[in-house]
This record gives structure tokens, C-alpha cells and sequence, in this order.
């Protein structure tokens, strides 16, 4: 009797014990980059960082002149490339040893069908290109701010002189321009006139028919002229003077030569380039 009453205690304090409590799930380690959020990790500005796998930031909406523009702007110039970039920056290109008949109202003036011109395209034996002789002056029909460079591929048909002039300028409203004279000195026209003038201390095209690169860079009140692509010269003018402009062609002094390849890159004037395209139409 009593091994019986002691079997039931024990029964008894068993079932009375609160259930066993199961152990704690293992802490879960966080992957290294767990606390990034979807998409990314973002800086403190909140940028996604693309070090972390992210996608880019959007792009920021074109305003309405820009989108404008980018729109009718090769079937304005006609150019043989073009690209825009953000901020309302092109690059053109013009293959102009090709001779595309849709270049020539793409300068003012036109490219000359005439024999005689002082700017047409070359002939017959002459190298394939745009052909500049004995004085003139021609501007692409495209209005950029002072924050542009270009670059032209030049055969003299002549020896050189002091009294020639070969340069790439960027014209302004005022007829005030900034220029690079065969790439060796940068200079200051009024109405096609140097009124000042910094020459580099590189070589000066010496001989006819061979090929040469001038280059005109014009940014934040300061003009280079550029030779093959090796700066030569720079030179100060005061912004007021060409808040913006056109790029072209300036020649004089019984030069002679032939253009074979014209290229921009700067930031358009789009209020400008919105009313010469509506203009044009």
C-alpha cells in the first residue's frame, strides 16, 4: 500500500510540471548587405549606390525647349552623326568628304554650286571636300553657349604666309569672335578684323597639301587654339562680348584649302536654336 501511494506522488509532481520550453531558434545572421535597402544602398543624399548593385538614378526631365529641339535638330543641320547628352549638349559630325548635297543649307551662306565660289564643294582632281578660297567667312546654322569646342580636318591648297588667315571661330550677335588661326594663335575679330591676337609657340603649317587639325575650345571666359591636337595658345575675353554663338569658318590672305571633316561638342543656346528651327519651317 504505501510503494503504491509513493508511485502515485511521483506520478502526481510529473504531471504537474509546466511543459518544457522548446530552446530559442538560432539568432539569424544577416547577410553583408542586408541592411541596404530595395534597389540598393543610397548615400547620405539618397543616391543608390551602384557599388551595391543598384539601378542608375532617372534621368532628369528634358524642359520643353530641349526636348524641342532634340527633336527637329537633325532635320534642321543634317548632320552625318549626332548625339545629345544631358544638360543640353550635342556632338555633331560632319563627314564632309562625302559631299552630302544636304550640308550646303546647313551653312550660311550655302554651300556654292558655282565653279568660281570662294566656298563650294571640291572637284575633279581636288581632294574630296569642302573647298575655302581666297576670302570669306561661312557659320553653321546652329547657336551654341560659350561652353564649346570644334574641331576641323584642313588640306592647305597653299604655302603658308603672315597675311593668310585659316581659323575656326565662334561668332557672336554682335559680330564680335573668338578665334583659332590654323590652329597656332588664338584671336579676337570684330566683323572678320583681328584686333588682338596670342600666338603659340608650336610650328606653323609650312607646306601645301598636308593634312593639318585646328581646334577651337571656348569655355568660362577663356579661348585655346589647338594644333593637331597639341594646345598652342590661350587667350582671356570678357563673356559680354560672345555670350554665345555660332562656329564656322573665317579665311582670307589669297589662302586656299579644303575641309574634309567638321565636329562639335558644347551646350546649345536651345531659346536661340528653338526660334532659327520654328524660323526655318
Amino acid at each position: 500500500m504505501l510503494a503504491r501511494l509513493a508511485l502515485a506522488a511521483v506520478l502526481l509532481a510529473v504531471s504537474s510540471r509546466p511543459p518544457a520550453q522548446d530552446a530559442p531558434p538560432p539568432k539569424k545572421t544577416d547577410p553583408p548587405d542586408a541592411g541596404a535597402p530595395k534597389g540598393g544602398r543610397k548615400d547620405a543624399k539618397g543616391k543608390k549606390d551602384k557599388k551595391a548593385g543598384g539601378d542608375e538614378a532617372p534621368a532628369p526631365a528634358l524642359s520643353i525647349d530641349e526636348e524641342y529641339v532634340r527633336e527637329k535638330l537633325e532635320g534642321f543641320l543634317h548632320p552625318t552623326k549626332v548625339a545629345f547628352s544631358e544638360g543640353g549638349r550635342v556632338k555633331l559630325h560632319f563627314d564632309l568628304s562625302a559631299q552630302d548635297p544636304k550640308h550646303a543649307a546647313s551653312f550660311s551662306p550655302k554651300v556654292s554650286p558655282g565653279v568660281e565660289s570662294n566656298f563650294r564643294w571640291s572637284r575633279g582632281a581636288e581632294r574630296a571636300g569642302l573647298r575655302i578660297a581666297n576670302g570669306g567667312a561661312a557659320l553653321l546654322n546652329c547657336w551654341f553657349e560659350d561652353d564649346v569646342e570644334a574641331e576641323i580636318s584642313h588640306v592647305p591648297g597653299t604655302n603658308y604666309s603672315h597675311a593668310q588667315t585659316t581659323a575656326l571661330v565662334l561668332v557672336g550677335e554682335k559680330d564680335a569672335s573668338l578665334g583659332s588661326n590654323f590652329g597656332t594663335e588664338c584671336v579676337v575679330y570684330s566683323r572678320g578684323v583681328a584686333v588682338e591676337r596670342r600666338s603659340g609657340e608650336g610650328p606653323r603649317p609650312a607646306a601645301s597639301r598636308q593634312p593639318a587639325k585646328i581646334k577651337l575650345v571656348v569655355r568660362g571666359g577663356s579661348f585655346e587654339a589647338h594644333a593637331d591636337g597639341k594646345k598652342q595658345a590661350e587667350m582671356r575675353y570678357g563673356r559680354s562680348q560672345v555670350p554665345s554663338g555660332r562656329i564656322g569658318f573665317l579665311w582670307g590672305g589669297g589662302v586656299a584649302g579644303i575641309i574634309t571633316r567638321f565636329e562639335i561638342e558644347g551646350k546649345l543656346d536651345l531659346e536661340r536654336m528653338v526660334r532659327e528651327i520654328r524660323k526655318a519651317r
